[in-house]
């Protein structure tokens, strides 16, 4: 299918997620191997992809993401001999590592080979790598070969689940979008720094941290040292508060701040407290509490939703730091024009 978006035609390439049609991903392949841009699914979130070793089509993406020069890009891989091709100074623990937790949503970073362009990786010595485990992903890889694919957002905006996500940022900017539906995660990929003597994490995702501390005992967890860290991330256009603590004093700090502004806003709540508020209070359901990973899959998706309504101000409750929780909550801390502990 082809649509028309200003003044260009951008291919939508719709495909089974769970047996993704060669034939299809043949043509995304081969307008990648051709320098051009294509969105795609990944199981974490959408990927903007281009051929890692293609310089000027690198380029495009930081250009059309609006994002800094300095801020390296994931590269995602299909099988483990492609890591080969990306890295030097891999010892069989690192290996090992990398065998145990691939394909899934978590990214490494590693010492890289000389022939990676630096523009991938911000002139860094280091790379940082995911081999994904979304059949469309995995797939496109294998016919391409290594890509790069950041989120396809716009930089500073919530990173995209859907395929219109990445329709709504960038309109006539690609080439091509692979349709496979809602992403399984919607949150992006855990990044760990293993090129030093100790793990780093540097960005949580869907691997929680107390699972990551029982693979890694001597794990260090520095939110700060991605690259990324000192760029706006996940912002919606509307001012997002973000009310934090015990259930009860979250209730009370969000009803006690409407009751002080008296502005026109949507409040982001669990099942579990929806009732808690007057009924007159306009109210979007963003999962429950002890599912947490029902809020993490549609977080994202429900900030660009309610981003579009006719409210001046975004009212989010705060969940548990825990589990998957502590990686919803960096999210969010990150979105919020300020935070109400």
């Amino acid at each position: 299918m082809r649509i028309h978006l200003g003044g260009k035609t951008v291919r939508i390439l719709k495909v089974d997620p769970l047996n993704p049609e060669d034939d299809i991903l043949k043509i995304a392949s081969d307008m990648i191997k051709n320098g051009k841009i294509v969105a795609f699914p990944t199981e974490t979130v959408y990927g903007l992809g281009a051929d890692a070793f293609n310089p000027s089509a690198v380029e495009k993406i930081f250009r059309i993401k609006k994002r800094p020069t300095g801020n390296p890009l994931i590269v995602h891989i299909s099988k483990i001999e492609h890591v080969n091709e990306l890295v030097e100074d891999l010892d069989i623990r690192r290996m090992k590592v990398l065998e145990r937790l691939w394909p899934g949503p978590i990214t490494f970073v590693l010492k890289k080979r000389s022939n990676l362009p630096d523009i991938v990786t911000g002139g860094l010595n280091t790379v940082a790598v995911r081999m994904p485990s979304h059949p469309v992903s995995i797939a496109l890889i294998d016919m391409t070969g290594p890509i790069v694919a950041p989120s396809a957002n716009l930089s500073g905006r919530p990173s995209p689940t859907k395929a219109q996500h990445v329709i709504d940022d960038f309109k006539d900017e690609l080439d091509a979008i692979v349709d496979g539906g809602e992403t399984i995660f919607g949150l992006e990929s855990s990044v760990i720094d293993l090129s030093g003597d100790h793990p780093i994490l540097i960005r949580p995702g869907p691997i929680t941290i107390e699972r990551l501390r029982n693979i890694f005992p001597d794990l260090v967890i520095d939110v700060d040292k991605i690259p990324s860290s000192s760029f706006d991330h996940y912002m919606t256009k509307k001012p997002l508060y973000l009310f934090i603590g015990t259930v009860e004093k979250i209730v009370k700090s969000i009803l006690s701040f409407v009751e002080k502004r008296k502005k026109n806003f949507v409040l982001l709540c669990s099942e579990e407290t929806k009732n808690m508020y007057p009924d007159n209070f306009r109210k979007v359901i963003m999962g429950s509490r002890v599912r947490p990973f029902s809020i993490a899959k549609r977080i994202f998706d429900i900030m660009r939703k309610v981003d579009k309504m006719d409210v001046d101000e975004i009212l989010v409750e705060g969940i548990e730091e825990k589990g998957i929780g502590f990686t919803v909550m960096d999210r969010l801390r990150r979105s919020a024009l300020r935070i109400f502990e």
